[in-house]
Parts: structure tokens; C-alpha cells; sequence
């Protein structure tokens, strides 16, 4: 009986140990982990940054040259807010992504509304189209677009020319890149909107109706100033791509000489020799300008409280279009016949083609 009962004193004895030390365990793993990501995070944001503004604050190349003595000073920086070349490619930035977010706006924000709020035929299918363009890298809509709206050689011209119609597609315009931009980010917007749509308490539309609202009137005044916060977000994610994007610039604007600065910092470092360190300066003012439009972002949704779900299951209140909703499927095909297959039947024609 002694001899169980120390037996089994210590069981418990040694079950009460590990039980002890578990938690520890895991404590110390969870730190770990943490250190360990923290260390990858260092290494893929915070090295690359430090190298950058390193590199716009001397006049030395740090992967050429090594970590030697650098002359540190501010020359670069003043070099490149002087020059009338990354002005004027900060403006034509500036003009071709806003330009490329309200259109992205207006079509997400749209398509988001008729799925979720509307009694269109085909849905599920306007739903698809919408996404599409997530799917398309841009370099190659831009190739495909370089395809069919060239001034000169473009597939839709020679089609307009042979029926006898004098106008002209030009994708290599400003008007070009924000119409590509516009069509080819709205799914960033849509995807924001129409999560918040279909979350969004439908009794708040109700009262407003009830007040003698229209429903123009209850779209404008009481939907979108709801998920005023989705659409935001979709316009700051979907000018941030755009600002950095560089696919789309090099092969749209190019040709057009539009000069942006994405494909600024290309032109430094593809010349001879290389302009590292100006380019590493005017890429410091890009970061420095996506840095305020996030807190931007951050301090206009801080200032107001935007509660828009209800604390009971509901279904968003469906508006009946009658014969409009055949016109609204019909924007949906059109949507995915600009994206999707002309571009996709042009890149096919151009790859059977001799030149």
C-alpha cells in the first residue's frame, strides 16, 4: 500500500511538473515565432528601405561599392525636387491614377450595387465578370491594349478604317491610361463595396423611403455615405497599385511620351551610367507620397463613426429595375468584352502574325 502510494505520489508529482512547464513552453514558442517573423519582416521592408534612403543620401552605391565611409547630404533630394522632368512625371502620376480610381469607382461601385442590390438576371455571372481583371497581369492587358488601340496599327483602327470611319482609338494618350486603369482596378473597389453592401442593415434604407426618400435620393444620401469606409479603402488600394504599377506606364505611355515616375526611376538606373542615387531619391518621394494618402486615408475614416450591421440576420431590400435590368446585364458584357476577350483575341491574332 507505502509502495502504490508513492507511485503514485509521484505521478502526480511529475504530471504537475509538465503541466507547470507547458505553458512555459508554449510561451517561449509563441516568442519565437514572433521574433521569427519580425526578423522576415525586418529583412523583406525594413532592409530594402534603409538601402534605399542610404543610397538617395549619398552619393555611393551601397551594392557595388560596399558599406565603406558615406558622404551623407541632402544633395539628391535637391537635385530631383528641382528638376522640371520629376515634376512633371509626378503630375502625370498624380492626373493618371486619380483619373484611373473615379472610373474604377464609378464601375466597381456600380457592379457591387447591381449584384447586391438589384434584381438583375445573371448575377452570379456579373459577379464573375467583375473579378475577371484581378486575373489579367497588366503588363500583358497593356500589350494586348498597345495591340488593339494603336494610332496607326491597332486592330480596332483598321477595323474602324475598313468600314469607312475617320475616328481613332489611341491607347497611348493620358485619356488611354486612365480608361485601362479605370477597367482593369475596379475590382478592387467592387470587392470592398460589396461586402459592405450585403452587410449593411437594410431597415436604415427603409426609414429613409419611409421619410419620402426616392431611391436616387436613399442611394446618395444614406447607402454610399454608409460604406463610405469600403469605398475609400477600394480607391486608396486601388491608387496605391496605380502610383507603383509600372507594366501599364512603360508600354502605354512610352509611346506617348508620358513620363511617370515609375518609369523615371527606370530611364535613371537604364542609363550609362546608372543614376542610382537619383533614382533612389525620387523613389523615396513615391513611398512618401503613398505614406500620406494612407494616413489621409486613416485620419478622414477616424473622424466619424460608421455603423452600417444590423445585430439580427437580415437580406439587403432588392430594387426592382424592370426593363432597366436587362440594360445593367447588358453593361456586365460589355464590361467583359473590354477586359477579357478583345484583349484575349488580340493577343491571339498578334501571336499567329508575322509581324
Amino acid at each position: 500500500m507505502a509502495a502504490d502510494a508513492a507511485v503514485a505520489s509521484g505521478v502526480e508529482s511529475i504530471a504537475q511538473q509538465t503541466a507547470t512547464k507547458a505553458p512555459g513552453s508554449r510561451g517561449l514558442l509563441g516568442w519565437l515565432w514572433s521574433a521569427g517573423l519580425m526578423v522576415t519582416l525586418a529583412f523583406l521592408v525594413l532592409y530594402p528601405v534603409a538601402m534605399l534612403l542610404l543610397g538617395a543620401l549619398t552619393n555611393t552605391n551601397p551594392v557595388v561599392d560596399g558599406f565603406g565611409v558615406f558622404d551623407l547630404s541632402v544633395q539628391n533630394f535637391g537635385e530631383v525636387l528641382a528638376n522640371p522632368n520629376v515634376h512633371a512625371a509626378l503630375i502625370n502620376s498624380l492626373v493618371a491614377c486619380t483619373g484611373g480610381t473615379a472610373l474604377a469607382v464609378i464601375i466597381g461601385l456600380t457592379f457591387s450595387w447591381v449584384v447586391v442590390r438589384t434584381d438583375t438576371p445573371g448575377k452570379g455571372f456579373i459577379a464573375a465578370a467583375s473579378m475577371l481583371p484581378l486575373f489579367v497581369p497588366p503588363l500583358v492587358a497593356a500589350v494586348a491594349w498597345s495591340i488593339l488601340a494603336s494610332p496607326k496599327t491597332g486592330l480596332l483602327n483598321i477595323l474602324l478604317n475598313t468600314v469607312g470611319i475617320e475616328w481613332r482609338f489611341n491607347a497611348y494618350t493620358m485619356t488611354g491610361l486612365i480608361v485601362i486603369f479605370g477597367i482593369y482596378y475596379a475590382p478592387y473597389v467592387y470587392m470592398f463595396t460589396a461586402s459592405a453592401l450585403r452587410n449593411m442593415d437594410p431597415s436604415l434604407e427603409e426609414a429613409a423611403e419611409v421619410s419620402g426618400a426616392s431611391a436616387v435620393r436613399t442611394m446618395f444620401t444614406v447607402t454610399f455615405p454608409l460604406i463610405a469606409p469600403a469605398i475609400l479603402s477600394g480607391m486608396l488600394l486601388s491608387f496605391i497599385v496605380m502610383l507603383g504599377i509600372y507594366g501599364i506606364h512603360a508600354v502605354l505611355g512610352t509611346p506617348g511620351d508620358i513620363a511617370v515616375l515609375t518609369t523615371y526611376i527606370f530611364k535613371l538606373t537604364a542609363w550609362s551610367p546608372p543614376l542610382y542615387n537619383t533614382a533612389a531619391a525620387v523613389a523615396i518621394i513615391l513611398m512618401v507620397v503613398t505614406g500620406f494618402l494612407v494616413w489621409l486615408q486613416h485620419k478622414i475614416t477616424s473622424r466619424r463613426s460608421y455603423t452600417t450591421v444590423a445585430g439580427k440576420a437580415f437580406r439587403p431590400a432588392q430594387l426592382k429595375l424592370g426593363p432597366w435590368r436587362y440594360v445593367t446585364l447588358a453593361l456586365a458584357i460589355v464590361y467583359l468584352l473590354v477586359v477579357v476577350v478583345l484583349p484575349t483575341l488580340a493577343l491571339i491574332v498578334a501571336a499567329f502574325r508575322r509581324f
